[in-house]
């Protein structure tokens, strides 16, 4: 018997720590949707019962076979786990929970976080994930059923304008809002520094109003500072230009609700508080006041310089695939007081709990990574048959199961002699049965008509059963009574000729089937 089985190895249940997460601090988030999604990943797995009724099972062994003939897993009857399996397979017949620990050792189908990345790519796979709490960064591509992990993605679908741009490679974008025109703001500006800390770009917000303009520059990371015509500025942040295209949509959202650092006021004015001197600096409307106030939103490679609207919305350009925003600003008053804030944008993130599904065995056992095809489970006795015992292993990630019956096989000498006396008993009925039916004939052979009638009806009739035509040409031989019956009792009765050797037949073919199931063992 061909055999590649090999110790059984339970999964455990022992605590274990989560070494396959980095743990972060949320920091003030913006969350609009949570949502839910079933995956499942895993591999398939198989619970078999076996039901022997009140049959005591402590002592029968079973094996479960592939199509090759090979034993894959060994048990006894009654047993709470494999005794041995083959290599690749898990016994995970007495998991009962979700823990890290019972699902790491599985080899689980690889999930391909790219399908969501690309999707959403600024989402991140995270553990226990709360609002403004800690959670645990996943960092491998193992997800299990209970580890409560969520992709956390920032979601602007609701606040895309329906505006596209591309910035072509090598290139920076400068866009500012139209009122740059009127609003008296000639002084607000950008600058970008290289490595070499030389300045290589500088320009006005005011020279872009109401348009996106181009700056040639060589692929790289560059210094981005704000300031004033004046020369006061601050800085600086890291702004990357690219070597590729890159495609950006516009956003529109209201300034109140995406700052975190920054407050504005009912007016939204900037309102600082420098040493007890409370400085107005509005964003809005008339922009040459003493008060001056720059500010702007970096995505990619792209600069954009809003102005608010009467409700506080403001448009921006923010790069397709990396939805990070940065606000920056800084300020300047007449009584030397400056500074600066940057921030990154609230934009909304939906959080989707994947809820990995996995069935808990309740009884039985249950092999994990079982490949499809089919099986067979086989006893070690002659004293017991099985049934129900040929399984087929699909490719679904269900968990699949077969219950198997178990009977004691009947001793064939019992069988025996329930068939001999059967058979003395049929041979019994069948003579009286013929004794009765020559009697008949007998007391009716009175008329030859009747007779003739009852042959010609035979002959007609291929329904009619052969004593028929036995009784037909009895009669019209003109035999007496007694020779009649002496005849009859010599001949056998058809119908019960017929239903004795019935009897036989399943005699013999029940036999048959006895020995085939022990052969098979």
């Amino acid at each position: 018997m061909k055999s590649i089985i090999r110790k059984a190895v339970s999964v455990s249940a022992a605590a274990l720590m989560l070494s396959s997460a980095a743990i972060q601090v949320n920091a003030a988030e913006n969350i609009t949707g949570t949502k839910t999604v079933e995956y499942q990943f895993n591999k398939p797995y198989l619970n078999i019962n076996v039901d022997g009724g009140n049959l005591d099972l402590s002592e029968v062994d079973f094996s479960l076979k592939n199509s090759d003939g090979e034993i894959v897993a060994k048990w006894v009857g009654g047993a709470e786990k494999f005794s041995e399996v083959a290599d690749g397979l898990y016994d995970v017949s007495k998991m009962k929970s979700g823990e890290y620990n019972n699902f790491n050792k599985l080899p689980w189908d690889k999930f391909d976080k790219t399908e969501l990345q690309n999707q959403f790519p600024s989402g991140f796979y995270a553990l226990n994930y709360e609002p403004g709490g800690i959670h645990a960064i996943f960092l491998n591509d193992c997800i299990y059923p209970t580890s409560n992990v969520s992709f956390v993605y920032r979601n602007v679908d609701d606040l895309k304008t329906g505006e596209t741009m591309t910035v072509p490679a090598n290139t920076v974008v400068l866009w500012a809002d139209e009122a740059y025109k009127t609003n008296g703001d000639d002084y607000s500006l950008f600058w970008l520094n290289n490595e070499d800390n030389d300045r290589v770009l500088r320009e006005t917000f005011a020279s872009s109003a109401g348009k996106a303009t181009e700056y040639s520059l060589p692929a790289g990371t560059y210094g981005l500072c704000l300031g004033f015509t004046s020369g006061a500025g601050v800085g600086s942040t890291d702004f990357p230009v690219y070597d590729k295209p890159q495609e950006y949509v516009q956003i529109k959202f209201n300034m109140k609700d995406y700052m975190r650092f920054v407050q504005l006021d009912d007016d939204l004015n900037f309102v600082k508080d420098m040493f007890g001197h409370e400085c107005i600096c509005p964003t809005r409307g008339d922009k040459s006041d003493a008060n001056r106030v720059c500010f702007e939103y970096t995505s990619g490679s792209v600069i954009s310089a809003p102005i608010p609207d009467e409700s506080g919305d403001v448009k921006i350009w923010i790069k397709a695939d990396d939805l990070t925003v940065l606000f920056h600003n800084t300020y300047d008053t007449p009584h030397g007081f400056g500074g600066g804030t940057s921030d990154s944008l609230l934009i909304p993130k939906t959080i989707l709990n994947l809820k990995a599904k996995w069935e808990y065995p309740t009884d039985g056992l249950t092999l994990y990574n079982i490949p499809a095809g089919d099986y067979t489970v086989e006893v070690d006795s002659t004293e017991y048959v099985l049934e129900n015992n040929t399984i087929k292993v699909t490719d679904t990630k269900d968990m699949q199961s077969a219950d198997v019956v178990l009977k004691k096989v009947e001793d064939p000498s019992s069988s025996e002699t329930s068939s001999s006396e059967t058979s003395s008993e049929t041979s019994s009925e069948t003579s009286s049965s013929e004794v009765s039916s020559s009697e008949t004939s007998s007391s009716e052979v009175n008329s030859s008509e009747t007779s003739s009638s009852e042959a010609d009806s035979s002959d007609t009739d291929s329904s009619d059963t052969t004593s028929s035509v036995t009784d037909s040409k009895t009669t019209s031989s003109n035999s007496s009574s007694s020779s009649k019956t002496e005849n009859k009792n010599s001949a056998t009765n058809p119908s019960t000729g017929a239903a004795a050797g019935f009897a036989g037949i399943a005699l013999i073919a029940s036999a048959a089937v006895v020995v085939n199931k022990k052969n098979r063992n």
